[in-house]
């Protein structure tokens, strides 16, 4: 894959803390690529009918249904020759991976937010777009995939795209697909499109396998990036047909989405702005030296990409602390520390004394090597013996491990992560009595 995606994932295959937002036809949700993918709002309990979280959003647990105003975001555009445009997006973005099951989406550590802002003819209207925007955004995702187009400048749209940049979404759309005569002819004259022309959107249009630009694809000063966007092979709503192969910018910009859920994976921080520059900044330039009309920077490339992301090294321990006595000693002492985020090429580690050693970091194949992690053991044979008794001396001990980015950029790298190890005699014991009710 030109867009050099398989040598991104070895550096992250996406966070599971990072969302992308789908708003389109709605997504299938019980789809054996897509159903353990979905993102479960943790302040919504399931069924109860009561709006938990506050939101404005009864039982709204995985999306929301903007079209029928309801909590089932399921994908009704099923049908041929749709074959449901949502469900086709969110196998592009981030469809499980290594499941024995169909493709592989770009950043498929991540969780897809089902937006259903389309209806079954993929048809819409800008207040109901703008709602999804809006709700996303709330909701806390970081990539917004918005797939739809229209010809009408408006300022609820516009409103709703700066609310969402300012919420800290990154968002992208499809520059569109022309109204076509017939294949290879357009019927339009290429009018601008929205919302790809707004301000702080992501515009993608679309490229061929052998980087040539689309004939369907919009194009026009306001094009950010290119994508491929033909016979692209990916989950189907059909109950006849889970996979198949679609064309058009939607996917190209699904595309984009990805590589945006990729770059958060490796740096949670980053500003909307700084997302789209590194995106912008790593394409490879097609057409006309430069930025042109057709392929805008270039197409994306999901590797460079993420070398040019600094990378902020984050783990789920701030300290580790180690209990051994004399009675109770049957060896070294483990615990992990985890890199959710990152692959094992990512990061290493450093500890200068002997009663701790350290082995990684580690990742599971099976897993595309994110999560990663290293597994930090005590031991008092490494202790000192400074009493020249055969045995180590009891007392507390502590050192520091030294966690550090291996990436070309990073931030907040190093990390200094404190360890105690306590050696006693004896461990105090808590005996506490068992009572059983009758």
């Amino acid at each position: 894959m030109k867009i050099r995606v398989p040598e991104a994932w070895s550096i992250t295959t996406g966070g599971d803390y990072v969302t992308i937002a789908v708003l389109c036809t709605g997504v299938m949700l019980n789809h054996p690529d897509l159903e353990d993918k979905i993102w479960v709002n943790p302040g919504e309990i399931p069924g109860n009918g009561l709006d938990d979280d506050g939101n404005g959003y009864v039982d709204d647990v995985r999306g929301w249904d903007f079209v029928n105003d309801d909590h089932d975001p399921t994908d009704d555009n099923c049908a041929a020759p749709y074959y449901g445009f949502g469900t086709q997006l969110a196998g592009v973005v981030a469809a499980a991976t290594n499941n024995g099951e169909g493709i592989a989406g770009v950043s498929w550590g991540a969780r897809i937010m089902p937006v259903k802002v389309l209806n079954n003819y993929a048809r819409s209207d800008h207040a109901t777009v703008s709602q999804g925007i809006m709700y996303a955004a709330d909701n806390g995702v970081q990539v917004i995939l918005m797939a739809f187009q229209s010809t009408e400048y408006s300022e609820v749209l516009r409103d709703a795209v700066e609310y969402a940049h300012s919420r800290g979404s990154f968002l992208v759309a499809p520059t569109g697909n022309c109204e076509a005569i017939e294949w290879g002819e357009c019927l339009d004259d290429n009018p601008v499109t929205y919302p790809a022309a707004l301000p702080h959107v992501v515009a993608v249009a679309a490229i061929d396998e052998y980087d040539e630009w689309l004939w369907f694809s919009r194009y026009g000063p306001y094009v950010d990036v290119a994508a491929p966007g033909s016979y692209i092979y990916t989950t189907s709503c059909n109950q006849s047909v889970y996979y198949r192969a679609g064309y058009g910018t939607s996917l190209a910009a699904a595309y984009a989405a990805g590589v945006a859920g990729l770059i958060y994976s490796v740096n949670p921080q980053l500003t909307p702005y700084r997302v789209e520059m590194i995106i912008r900044t790593s394409a490879v330039d097609l057409g006309d030296p430069g930025r042109d009309d057709y392929y805008g920077d270039g197409r994306i490339d999901a590797a460079e990409a993420l070398l040019r992301t600094p990378h902020h090294l984050t783990v789920d321990r701030a300290s580790l602390s180690f209990l051994a006595d004399d009675e109770g000693y049957i060896g070294p002492q483990c615990q992990h520390i985890t890199n959710p985020n990152t692959s094992h090429w990512t990061w290493d580690v450093t500890s200068s004394v002997d009663w701790l050693y350290v082995l990684g970091p580690i990742g599971e194949r099976d897993s595309g090597y994110t999560p990663s992690w290293i597994e930090v053991c005590a031991d008092v044979i490494g202790l000192p013996d400074d009493n020249q008794d055969g045995w180590p001396d009891h007392g507390t001990y502590t050192t520091t491990l030294t966690l550090s980015s291996t990436m070309p950029l990073s931030e907040n790298s190093p990390l200094l992560i404190p360890v105690t190890f306590s050696y006693v005699s004896q461990a105090r014991k808590v005996y506490l009595p068992l009572i059983a009710r009758e």
